[in-house]
């Protein structure tokens, strides 16, 4: 929810660079939100250089968390790649 806050400045000033910290902390703890939210960042360079291998390895433990929509937004982008 912190990433979330400061990516859109909702309370503090926005700060991508925090909005990214925020996603990674959530990753590693296995959040399919986090797995999507960092990898669209990996995929964009939103607060972090363009990684788009590390972003379609996060796309697919997003697709593969089974968290309905979600799950199915990360599907679609990852068809959408090369």
């Amino acid at each position: 929810l912190l990433g979330i806050w400061f990516g859109a400045g909702i309370g503090m000033v926005k700060d991508v660079k925090e909005f990214v910290a925020w996603f990674r902390k959530a990753a590693a703890q296995g959040s399919a939100g986090a797995y999507y939210n960092l990898a669209i960042s990996l995929l964009e360079g939103t607060g972090v250089a363009k990684d788009p291998v590390e972003a379609k390895r996060l796309l697919r433990m997003a697709a593969d968390a089974e968290d309905g929509t979600l799950s199915e937004k990360a599907k679609k982008r990852l068809k959408a790649l090369p």
